[in-house]
């Protein structure tokens, strides 16, 4: 073997070196990049929130009953109808494909938005103790006691957030359907941070990017979520 080719293996040997060393920063980095759209884009609808209540005498804006998809939907559908949202785009997060757990079919809905029927795929979901159209305790933002601490809206795998229900945020890209909340958070269905599955609990990466009352957002592990997360005042999950 010439010193040429052993040159030639040498080299490809640590390009593949440089390549496994580089692939994942690079992942995590476009990983990070996306939990960054997702916090803009909750900036966004937390200021849409903030735009309507402002005129709307401090009102949440608010789903409806009976239950549909589309009333259910109606606490955003209205702030677009009514020009405070800009774009129904806002409310897909780009980190909702990262995984191969991240069943999208649970989440793209059809719409009627500006007399029109559109397919978006809903990223993020509402306390009902806000927005209803069930057991709606607080239906001004003025009226909820400690905002800074009490859980709006963030990442989950439907448009309207039960107190019941914290796997709808935790797991927030879960293949799990509405109404089902029987599974421990699994780093495999974080729509942050996914991938690392059933580590301890306090050690836990995944979550989920979460809005207050007040509107001021953060990123959250699934861990905090579950287990120290205000949904209303007094309540805490056991």
């Amino acid at each position: 073997m010439g010193l040429r080719s052993i040159g030639l293996r040498l080299v490809i040997a640590i390009i593949a070196i440089l390549a496994s060393l580089l692939l994942p920063a690079l992942a995590k980095s476009k990983s990070k990049a996306r939990q960054t759209v997702c916090m803009s884009n909750q900036k966004q609808l937390g200021l849409s929130t903030a735009m309507f209540a402002e005129d709307f005498d401090d009102k949440f804006p608010v789903s409806i009953t009976p239950h549909t998809v589309q009333n259910h939907a109606n606490w955003l559908v209205s702030m677009h109808d009514a020009g405070y949202l800009s774009t129904m785009d806002l409310f897909t997060d780009p980190a909702d494909v990262e995984g191969a757990y991240n069943t999208l079919k649970f989440r793209r809905r059809k719409l009627l938005v500006d007399n029109r029927s559109r397919d978006i795929v809903f990223s993020y979901g509402a306390n009902e103790q806000m927005i209803g159209p069930s057991d709606q305790r607080h239906k001004k933002i003025s009226q909820v006691p400690d905002p800074g601490e009490i859980f709006f809206f963030g990442c989950a795998t439907y448009m309207v957030v039960p107190h019941w229900d914290h796997e709808r945020v935790y797991n927030a890209s879960g293949p799990h359907q509405p109404s089902s909340s029987a599974n421990p958070p699994n780093e495999l269905y974080a729509r942050h941070n996914s991938g690392k599955k059933n580590q301890a609990k306090e050690q836990s990466k995944g979550g989920s990017n979460i809005t207050y009352t007040d509107l001021h957002y953060e990123y959250k592990n699934q861990y905090f979520i579950n287990k120290k997360l205000w949904w209303y005042k007094n309540h805490r999950p056991l």
